[in-house]
């Protein structure tokens, strides 16, 4: 119901519709679809900090149909639909979760947002956050961040 709530039907009703999906054309197209719409209509809220996505990129891997190399296959980018993945590895930066099961991994890294007003690159999050109190280990597992 907290999806309801937050007005992310929509958006849940067209990550359905892509891991349905197999044709790489089509997956490319719809991805891009879920980019403008996380850009364009979405801000992430968290421990009172808002997050303004202005540049996102994809990450989806599902096996057998579309095999993106560059996706971390970090069990936090599986079945966390609205949280935030931290990255594990690489050069930092956060995602937001669209996935909702365990058989495919598919989040969008913010890569420049504005976090409570002030421009941040991806690299410059987790020093952003900490001038607001806050650290990965506290935002990491909050459900429902993301709203409408």
């Amino acid at each position: 119901m907290e999806e309801l709530k937050n007005g992310l039907c929509e958006l849940k009703e067209m990550v359905c519709g892509l891991k349905e999906e197999t044709n790489e054309k089509t997956i490319i197209e719809q991805l891009q679809e879920i980019e403008a719409r996380l850009i364009r209509e979405y801000v992430i809220k968290v421990e009172g900090i808002m997050i303004e996505p202005l540049w996102v990129e994809a990450y989806y891997f599902n096996k057998n149909v579309f095999s993106d190399c560059n996706t971390h296959l970090s069990e936090k980018q599986k079945n966390r639909f609205g949280q935030l993945y931290f990255h594990e590895k690489g050069r930092g930066g956060f995602d937001i979760c669209l996935s909702d099961s365990e058989d495919y991994y598919l989040s969008f890294l913010l890569k420049r947002t504005l976090i409570n007003g002030e421009f941040v690159k991806q690299t410059e999050v987790n020093k952003t956050l900490e001038k607001y109190g806050k650290s990965e280990e506290q935002l990491v597992y909050v459900k429902g961040v993301l709203v409408r």
